[in-house]
Order: C-alpha cells, then sequence, then structure tokens
C-alpha cells in the first residue's frame, strides 16, 4: 500500500531542491538574509546559546500536533525549522495537552514564542504578533441527516460546538452566543466524536483541522454545509517583553520565498487559494517548467523502468481506493447503526483517555444523575467523588485491572448520589483500548440505571426471606422436590430427619440426601403422578434408642401456577399424640373395666367365700389335734391318723390346699379389682420423690422370691437424683406401690433373661420437666416389642406363665397415677436394649 504522506513529503522535498536550484533565475518576493539582521538583533540571539524556546498546540493538526513518536510536527513545525536554519540558531520545543496552560507559558515568560497563533484583541493585550502567515477558513460541519443551514444564524437555540480557547471560540461566543447554545470542547477529535454521538448539533472549526480530523479518527456521517464563519490569519506570537524576537522572526519570514511558503502550504494544507495566491502559483509554475525542460531528459530515462511499476502501484491503488470506499461504507452504516442502539438503550455514555485524563459523558449520563448536560462538566472527578464510599473499592478494582491490561472488559454494580441526594443503583460495563504493553490507554462503554431493578431484588430477598422464616417456624418438616425428586426448598425442621446431620442438601436427589424417605419413593412418585395427596400415618422411627410416631403426608403441587410438577413432603411428629390417644384407650378400657369389677365383685365374693371357707372347714374337720374331731373318730371306731395318712396318700389333702390357694388368689383379683374401680380417699401429704424412691428401695432390698427366680441383691443401683427436686402433692403410699410394682417387674425381667448382663442394672432418676416432677425407673433388660409396650397397661395383660401374674399390677399403677393423682405414666423400651417407665406428677403444694 502507497503511503500518501510519504510521496507528499518527498516530493515536497524535490520541489525544495528544485527551487533552491533555481533561485537565481526567478524573480521573487523580496528577501531578507542574516547579514540585514542589527547588532542588537544579533547580540539578541548570542545571549541565548540554548536556543529560543518555542511551545506548540499539540493537538492543532495539521498545522501544528505532537505525532506518535512525540515529536512538533505539522505546518508551524516545519516553518519554525525553516526559520532556525536561516537564522542560524538552535530552538528548544515544548507543549502540553492543556492549550490554556501552553498560552500561560507564554505569558508567563517561561516560553519565548508560539508557532501558530490567531491574533484577538484579547491576545493582543497580552502578546507581541508577526505578521500573518497562514490563512484558513472557519467551516460549520453538521451530521449528514441534518438539515442545510448557510449561517449560525439558522442554528438558534441548538448547541454549537467550539474548541476552547481557540480564536473562534471567543468569535462565536461575541457575535452568536445569544442564538446559539456554545458548548466548549478540549480538541478537535472531542467535538467530532460528541457531534458523530448526537451532542452536539454543530461544530464550528477551520477546514484544514476538520479535514485532518476526520480523516485520522475515521469518523463518517458528517458534512460541511453554509457559508465560511470567518476567516482565521494564524501568526506567531512572541511574549510581550521580547520585541527584539518579534523583528528576528518578523525578517526571517522574509527570508522564505513564496515557493518555499508553497512547498510548505501544499504539504500539510491542500485547499484552493484566492486570486493573489494563484498568481504567485502562475509563477511558480512558470518557473517549475523552466526546471522541468531541464530535467525532462532525466525522466525520461527512467520513465521506462518506472512505468511498469507506476502501472502495477496504480492497480495496487485501485484495489485499496475501492477496499477504502468499501469499508468507508460499511463504517457509516456501522456509526448509523450504533448510534440508533446507543440512543434506543436509553443508557449513558462515557469515555475515558487515561492517559492524558480527558472523559466524555453524553448528556444521557448526566440525566440519569439529575443534570442537564451544561451543569455537569466533563471531568473525572464529577464521577469518583459521587460514587458511595462502600462502593469505591470495588469500582476501583474493576477499572484497575482493566486498566493494567488484566481484563479486556469490566462490568460493575455500584451506587451513585443523585442531585436530590438518593442514592442510584448504575451497572457500568466498559471496554479497554490497550497499547503495545498491554496497558489500557483508553476505556468507554455504558452506564444503565438499575435503581428499580435492584429495589425489586430487595423487595423480593425480603419476601423470600419472610417466606423461609414462617416455613422454619413451622413444628413440621417440610420439604419440597421437583418431578426429579431433586429437593427445591425445605425447612430448619426438615434436618431432623438425618441423624447424623444432612449438610447442603438443596439440589440433592431427595433419597440420597435423606435416606429416612427411601421406604417412602412409590408413595411420593404416586402423589406425583396421580395428583392427589399420599399419607402415611404413624410411621416408627427410632431416634436415639427411643421410638417416634410420625405421619407423612405428600402434597402434589399445583403445575399450573408454578411452571412445574413437584410436591411437598410433610413430616409430623406425633408420638405424644399417639400416647395420648393410647392413653385415653387405656382410660376407656380402665372405666370399662372398673364398672365390671365393680358390678363382679360382690358377686364373686359370695360364692368364693363359701368355696374358701368349705375348704378351711374341710381342713379342721380332718385336723387330728382338735379334740371333737378325735371324739367322733373314737365313737365311729376310726383313727385319724390313719385317716389323715390315706388322705394324704390319695391326694385329698392337696386338693384341699389347693382349693384353698385358688381361692386366696381369687380373693386378691377381686380386691385389686375393686381397688382399681373404686375412687381413692386416701390423704394427700406433700412428699419428696427421692425420700420416696430410697423407702421403696429398702423394701425391695429384701425380696427374694425363690419361685420366681429374682433376687434384688443381685442387682446393681445407680441413683441419679435431681438436687431441686420440689415437694409434690401425693400419696406416698400408692406411690411406693407403683414403684415397687416396677422394681419387682424389672427384677424379674432381668433374672429371665437366657443371657443377662454381665451387670444387671436399674437407673432411679428424678427430675424437674416443665409443671412435672419426674420419676424414671429404667434397667438393661431385655425389652419389650411394641405390640407388648402398647397395651402393657391393659388390664389383664400379661406376659408371665399362667399362674405367675394377674395383669392388674401395671393397670393399679396406671390407675393410682393417672387417676388419683391426674398424672401421666409413660414407657419407652426397645428390644434388647432395655425399657423405661416415666411417671409425671404436677409439681405443687409445701413439705411438712
Amino acid at each position: 500500500m502507497v503511503d500518501v504522506r510519504w510521496i507528499r513529503k518527498r516530493v515536497g522535498i524535490f520541489l525544495l531542491v528544485l527551487v533552491c536550484i533555481g533561485s537565481s533565475f526567478v524573480a521573487a518576493a523580496p528577501k531578507t538574509d542574516e547579514t540585514q539582521l542589527t547588532p542588537e538583533e544579533r547580540q539578541w540571539l548570542a545571549q541565548r546559546p540554548q536556543g529560543i524556546r518555542v511551545a506548540y498546540d499539540a493537538g492543532f493538526a495539521p498545522f501544528e500536533f505532537r505525532d506518535e513518536q512525540g515529536e512538533f510536527s505539522g505546518l508551524g513545525a516545519d516553518y519554525v525549522r525553516m526559520l532556525g536554519q536561516k537564522l542560524g540558531t538552535k530552538l528548544i520545543f515544548r507543549t502540553d495537552d492543556d492549550w490554556n496552560k501552553v498560552l500561560g507559558w507564554l505569558r508567563e515568560g517561561k516560553v519565548d514564542v508560539i508557532s501558530i497563533l490567531n491574533k484577538t484583541p484579547e491576545r493582543e493585550g497580552k502578546f507581541l504578533f508577526s505578521r500573518p502567515y497562514v490563512k484558513v477558513p472557519c467551516v460549520i460541519v453538521t451530521r449528514r441527516e441534518a438539515p442545510d443551514v448557510k449561517t449560525l444564524n439558522e442554528l438558534a437555540g441548538k448547541k454549537v460546538g467550539v474548541i476552547n480557547g481557540y480564536a473562534v471560540d471567543e468569535y462565536v461566543r461575541t457575535l452568536y452566543g445569544s442564538v446559539v447554545q456554545v458548548v466548549g470542547v478540549s480538541n478537535a477529535s472531542s467535538g467530532m466524536r460528541k457531534l458523530a454521538f448526537g451532542d452536539l448539533d454543530a461544530f464550528v472549526v477551520n477546514l484544514a483541522l476538520a479535514s485532518y480530523t476526520i480523516e485520522q479518527e475515521g469518523i463518517s456521517g458528517l458534512k460541511l454545509v453554509g457559508e465560511d464563519v470567518m476567516e482565521l490569519e494564524y501568526s506567531m506570537a512572541v511574549r510581550k517583553d521580547a520585541p527584539e524576537l518579534l523583528a528576528i522572526l518578523e525578517k526571517g519570514l522574509e527570508m522564505v520565498s513564496p515557493a518555499e511558503h508553497e512547498m510548505l502550504m501544499n504539504r500539510w494544507y491542500a485547499l484552493d487559494r484566492n486570486s493573489e495566491r494563484l498568481a504567485l502559483t502562475l509563477r511558480v509554475v512558470v518557473f517549475v517548467l523552466f526546471i522541468v525542460l531541464g530535467v525532462l531528459a532525466v525522466f525520461f530515462v527512467i520513465n521506462r523502468t518506472l512505468k511498469s511499476r507506476v502501472d502495477e502501484r496504480t492497480k495496487e491503488l485501485q484495489k485499496e481506493l475501492d477496499e477504502r470506499r468499501r469499508v468507508e461504507q460499511e463504517l457509516r452504516e456501522s456509526d448509523e447503526r450504533y448510534g440508533l442502539v446507543v440512543r434506543g438503550a436509553n443508557d449513558g455514555i462515557w469515555d475515558w483517555d487515561s492517559a492524558s485524563g480527558e472523559v466524555y459523558f453524553s448528556p444521557r449520563w448526566k440525566e440519569i444523575l439529575g443534570y442537564t448536560d451544561a451543569e455537569l462538566p466533563n471531568r473525572l472527578e464529577e464521577w469518583t467523588s459521587r460514587i458511595h464510599p462502600d462502593d469505591l473499592d470495588r469500582v476501583d478494582e474493576s477499572t484497575t485491572l482493566c486498566r493494567e491490561g488484566a481484563a479486556l472488559h469490566f462490568e460493575v454494580e455500584y451506587r451513585m448520589k443523585h442531585r436530590d441526594g438518593a442514592w442510584r443503583w448504575l451497572l457500568v460495563r466498559g471496554v479497554g483500548v490497550q497499547d503495545a504493553k498491554g496497558c489500557a490507554t483508553r476505556m468507554a462503554g455504558t452506564q444503565t440505571d438499575i435503581t428499580d431493578r435492584k429495589e425489586s431484588e430487595g423487595e423480593r430477598e425480603k419476601l423470600r426471606a419472610l417466606h423461609q422464616a414462617i416455613i422454619d417456624a413451622m413444628p413440621s418438616a417440610l420439604v419440597a422436590v421437583d418431578n426429579d425428586l431433586r429437593i427445591i426448598q425445605l425447612n430448619r425442621e426438615a434436618g431432623s430427619l438425618c441423624e447424623d446431620g444432612c449438610g447442603p442438601l438443596l439440589g440433592k436427589e431427595l433419597m440420597r440426601a435423606i435416606p429416612f424417605f427411601e421406604q417412602d419413593r412409590d408413595v411420593v412418585l404416586r402423589a406425583l403422578q396421580e395428583h392427589r395427596v399420599q399419607l402415611v400415618p404413624r410411621r416408627q422411627r427410632a431416634i436415639g434408642g427411643e421410638v417416634r410416631f410420625e405421619h407423612m403426608t405428600v402434597y402434589p403441587l399445583p403445575k399450573e401456577r408454578i411452571g412445574f410438577s413437584g410436591a411437598v413432603i410433610r413430616v409430623d411428629d406425633v408420638t405424644e399424640q399417639t400416647r395420648i390417644e393410647e392413653v385415653m384407650v387405656q382410660a376407656e378400657k380402665m372405666l370399662s373395666v372398673g364398672g365390671l369389677a365393680a358390678g363382679m365383685a360382690h358377686e364373686i365374693n359370695n360364692p368364693l367365700g363359701i368355696i374358701m371357707q368349705c375348704a378351711e372347714g374341710a381342713k379342721r374337720r380332718i385336723a387330728p389335734d382338735l379334740p371333737a374331731n378325735r371324739k367322733k373318730a373314737e365313737a365311729l371306731g376310726l383313727g385319724l391318723e390313719l385317716m389323715n395318712e390315706y388322705l394324704t396318700q390319695r391326694g385329698v389333702t392337696g386338693y384341699l390346699e389347693g382349693i384353698h390357694d385358688a381361692g386366696s388368689r381369687a380373693a386378691r383379683i377381686v380386691a385389686n379389682m375393686l381397688e382399681f374401680s373404686r375412687r381413692n380417699t386416701a390423704s394427700v401429704e406433700s412428699c419428696n420423690f427421692n425420700g420416696i424412691i430410697d423407702s421403696t428401695l429398702e423394701l425391695a432390698a429384701n425380696d427374694y422370691d425363690l419361685k420366681k427366680k429374682f433376687d434384688f441383691r443381685q442387682l446393681e443401683i445407680v441413683r441419679d437424683y435431681s438436687p431441686e427436686m420440689p415437694v409434690v402433692p401425693c400419696n406416698s403410699t400408692e406411690i411406693e406401690q407403683v414403684l415397687l410394682n416396677l422394681l419387682k417387674n424389672a427384677a424379674q425381667a432381668l433374672a429371665e433373661m437366657d443371657s443377662p448382663p454381665e451387670t444387671p442394672t436399674l437407673w432411679l432418676r428424678t427430675s424437674v420437666s416443665g409443671e412435672y416432677a419426674v420419676i424414671e425407673v429404667s434397667d438393661n433388660g431385655p425389652g419389650m416389642p411394641e405390640d407388648v409396650r402398647k397395651r402393657i397397661f391393659e388390664p389383664f395383660f400379661t406376659t408371665k406363665p399362667v399362674g405367675s401374674g394377674t395383669g392388674l399390677g401395671l393397670s393399679v399403677s396406671y390407675f393410682i397415677v393417672c387417676t388419683n393423682h391426674n398424672g401421666q405414666i409413660e414407657v419407652d423400651s426397645v428390644p434388647g436394649k432395655g425399657t423405661t417407665f416415666r411417671i409425671k406428677l404436677p409439681v405443687g403444694g409445701t413439705a411438712e
């Protein structure tokens, strides 16, 4: 690809050589050589061996600017260097991105001259100016879709941009400030971007700077309209206290021939000239023609060699031109599309040049914060000073990562203070443009107001927390699953379904996460498939050696309301309810048995009394030690000893003993039945449970039943009394009866075990639970299955062999505790691990 600038530069050099060759043959403008400097002027230069300090505008291309290598370049640069050669003096160049700062250097004497500056009334009072050596018109630039205008008067009320500190700035503000809204920009590049983005309606700038900026920035979609606003004449500006330097520069400018001037102008700024310049051009052309005739022979020789290369290069240039036109068309379409997208998205636009510190905020960016475009200047601190203190570090971290090249893109949410003092949530996205070192020298992006979304998210989070708090407060365990039986929601109580802890459960498969539900998989699936509530009543589960009863209910979720199939599983611990129901059933049985006992007792007692009386009378009638029996036997000639021997050998005596024992056992049953049916009338006194247990143990300690094979002396007794036991209103005799019955049953169960424990043990504990004083009697015996435990308090129910028990001991105990004392008696038992009876009596009264 051919470098147009390179060709232009080489052609300029060639023309300069030609000018030097023929300068002695062609009449030109008057010139002054170095010998025409006055002694004072030569002395002024000699006193400054370091050279003249020249300042320039770093962004005023093509007149003067800082190129990519950081060197002073442009029309003014070539002019100044040419003057330096002609005057034989050194030059020191200096610039800054802030143009007003450069002007300040000249005003303060920190530099000697500014290479190109337009003379205005204001500046004329601060600086000395040479004669103008560059003239250029200022034009109006608008977007392509905007209507054509002739003058700025037709843009009444519109936003018109000018470059701050430039002559056109003062000119437009003075003549048109009351007609249009004058908006200052930092440089031509910024003004062109604002115009392209729609932040400006027009931009007034000199034609050469406009053409150069559009070409360099690749900006499309713009056009020139109307008449020239003004013609700018640029001179060299000298500090006020250096008139000698002004005179030297004036003579230096006279040394520049018209041909040299034209060559420099053509190199940097190709525009049509007025008639005076046209005449000068014709003179130069005539001059060049003479020179060309001299070198025609040389061109003819090399023409053939270059022709083929030129043809090839022409084809390449044409191809490049076609490609450039295509790319430019695509860029124009892309710019137009981007502009529409930006305006449609209603987002703010920002652009930050981190190298120079220049920042741009679009009007929409400022509107989000409650400001108009004119109210909020484009300064970086206008952004950073409004960020919420808690978010500042997060924003700084994101932008730093992008600026240092660690991330090409960044996205961050943070709060900024609105004009009304409220904090607005913003979503900022950006991208960095990296240099050769990978660091971002420029970042740009969008800003979106997401306050409404954040507030909605906050409300949703509050509702979610409230919902979770509500279900966590429920005593039931709740687990929600989807159609694949994966857990989507649960409450705190659901964690109790895992004996060893569950860990995180959301998203896990139900049966693996909570093995408790493995046996109920079919029930859950049936609820999902049939869309009907499923119930598993009184499901048993052993927890810490205790059997608990639980209801499990599966509720299918309505798919039409939540968008997917699922179910909620509720597990309720109904152990207490089950036991209360058992107690109620037992109480009903007790009442029934009590009524039966009351009616039966008297009917049974009469014949039972006759039977026992007859059996006792028969035993007395054959007793040899009674005188009346001997007298009758002698009268009949019968020996009582021989008769007793006969009755013994025939078993009659044993029959009579059996009749007596059976009658006694029946009498005890009737007595227990009467006790069961009779309301207690014994006195109630304030008792201490610890003392009642100790007195009961003294009674049981000497109890030994050879027939039933139990001996309390072989048992280890462990007492675990609460030292803070309150007094309890009760009948101590009846409570001792209950405890003695429990102790005997435990001792007998331990004695009858096939494989008794190494140390048969009874534990007796006292404690306070709420409003109840509690006695627990535990053993490490064989325990009992659940079907036996549920019937243990039924009258006449026994697991002992016939003749070994009446089945009324625990029924009477139940009656004493629940009916006579308004208490509770419970039993927990696990086969092979022992049994625990729990007696609960209401607390009250005082100790005697």
